[in-house]
């Protein structure tokens, strides 16, 4: 908790991603104000939304209510992590000083839930070896199914990790106590997936939105859009050639986590169940990380490598801890290494690409009257420090909005910042507050439908490729909505700098 606290009085106020983060937070508003999640608007599953309903109904909606109610779950996913770690950091500034490495990898801030779910599932492991009774296996089914709420995908991965942790247990120590065993753990599932499940029998329309759901990501239609893993080798070296260090880091963490994996998971598999008791943690990195490289690899970029961090962390840590024990200087030597370097990148890696705080040591360097290329900017009533550029651009917006766009009237804002809907204090117009993905020619009608049943008269457009490819642009995700626009609307001169273009609905529509 002292951890999560202090982070957050740090960086509380820098920064603001209007994409994701601002995605999240549209969303929790529509579920505070009384939207079903995956029914009324594109989202994730439903649990992250109403837990932060609860909390704006506690402490109330905004901003800065948005980033308490992620410190928390940053504050448990480290309590679980700790006490994972706790096996074998026995010194209290030692488990410190790993818990501020942990904080480093908690970034950015909306993807906390992956990061919580991932240490808790790492804990979950190294609980369930050291006393695989009844009630525990109950107890992890419930953490799979709780997982499942929150995100379906790591429900899944929890579901494939503990499952196969259970087999191998099973078949090959106690197979006789296997089916009980079993038995406890799918009714732990089942019980934790219960919200979701009580709601597909009893919430109206929101059991074919979330069959739609799932069959949208075995479609062209799925959400997945894959980042190529940006190897090593795959770019020159950094500084003298322009490529920064940063980026260049990333790929060396990719491939470490490949290699750290499979060498892991070799070991885990080869030493059987006594390996199991002997290297816990080691363990748990093979059947909780293993499942979820996919996560990171399926978009190869830092906000995803910080996914899979813990399970690599606290293998090199048990690694580390244990090799007291190894009585050959030249293996001694060889595991350090390894190993100190692999740590090294594991410090290194957030420290330069953690975006929050190099805002935070910007901030902190206004006040000592240093000129740094921060701004401050009001946003739900707060001042948030940001990169001049974006604080410019959200000022251009909201003045052009004030100017032009009644109070109560709609906008369309496509397809990256969602967060401007709550910044104007307006809701999204259509199903999707994220329009990022391709569309099916149904999902662009009811589009097109909505915008012309609302009355919607305004859009704010970023035809920008994503990840800079043509094919991702919103003009070619939703050719029928963008030609839709430029038919019935013009573009019409704005203030606003950047790539959006501003439209207006033609007169002669409007009167019509």
């Amino acid at each position: 908790m002292l951890l999560a606290a202090g982070w957050f009085a740090l960086t509380r106020d820098v920064g603001l991603n209007l994409a994701d983060e601002g995605y999240l937070w549209h969303d929790i508003q529509q579920t505070f104000e009384g939207g079903v999640p995956i029914r009324d608007f594109r989202a994730y599953d439903p649990g992250r939304y109403y837990m932060g309903a609860l909390w704006f109904s506690l402490a109330g909606p905004g901003i800065m209510s948005l980033r308490g109610y992620l410190a928390a779950i940053q504050a448990v996913g480290l309590a679980f992590g700790l006490l994972a770690l706790k096996r074998v950091i026995r010194g209290p500034l030692h488990l410190a000083a790993v818990g501020f490495l942990c904080l480093l990898w908690t970034v950015p801030l909306e993807k906390r839930f992956d990061h919580s779910l991932i240490m808790m599932g790492v804990f979950g492991v190294v609980w369930l070896i050291e006393a695989p009774t009844t009630a525990r296996h109950f107890a992890i089914g419930l953490m799979v199914g709780v997982s499942g709420v929150i995100g379906r995908n790591y429900g899944v991965y929890m579901a494939i990790g503990f499952g196969s942790l259970i087999a191998f247990r099973a078949f090959a120590e106690a197979p006789r106590s296997a089916g009980k065993a079993g038995l406890a753990w799918a009714a732990g599932i089942v019980s934790g997936y219960l919200p979701v499940i009580l709601m597909l029998l009893y919430v109206t329309g929101f059991r074919t939105s979330f069959v739609d759901s799932i069959s949208r990501l075995a479609g062209p239609y799925s959400p997945v859009k894959s980042l190529p893993v940006p190897w090593p080798w795959s770019r020159p070296l950094p500084w003298w050639h322009g490529v920064s260090a940063s980026a260049w880091l990333l790929g060396w963490m990719f491939l470490l986590l490949v290699i750290l994996h499979v060498a892991n998971t070799y070991y885990v598999l080869r030493s059987g169940t006594g390996g199991l008791r002997n290297r816990p943690l080691c363990a748990a990195a093979c059947f909780i990380g293993v499942p979820t490289l996919y996560q990171l690899f399926s978009r190869a970029d830092f906000a995803h490598l910080t996914q899979g961090f813990f399970p690599a962390l606290v293998c090199l840590v048990e690694i580390l801890a244990h090799s007291r024990n190894l009585r050959a200087g030249m293996a001694r030597s060889a595991l350090l290494v390894t190993a100190v370097p692999s740590l090294a990148l594991l410090t290194l890696t957030p420290l330069l690409n953690s975006t929050d705080l190099s805002l935070a040591i910007k901030k902190v360097g206004t006040a000592l009257g240093l000129q740094v290329k921060i701004s401050s900017c009001q946003i739900d009533g707060h001042k948030l420090w940001l990169r001049r550029s974006q604080a410019a651009y959200i000022e251009a917006v909201r003045r052009f909005c004030e100017q032009n766009i009644a109070e109560g009237e709609g906008v369309l804002i496509a397809p990256y910042q969602p967060g401007l809907y709550q910044i104007l204090g307006r809701a999204s117009p259509i199903w999707d507050p994220y329009p990022i993905h391709l569309a099916s020619e149904q999902e662009q009608k009811e589009i097109i439908r909505a915008l012309a049943d609302k009355s919607i008269n305004w859009a704010l457009i970023d035809d920008s490729p994503m990840d800079s490819l043509d094919e991702r642009r919103f003009s070619r995700t939703h050719a029928l909505v963008y030609e839709y626009l430029v038919s019935e609307f013009e573009e019409v001169p704005s203030d606003i700098p950047g790539p959006p273009k501003v439209f207006h609905r033609r007169r002669d529509r409007n009167a019509s």
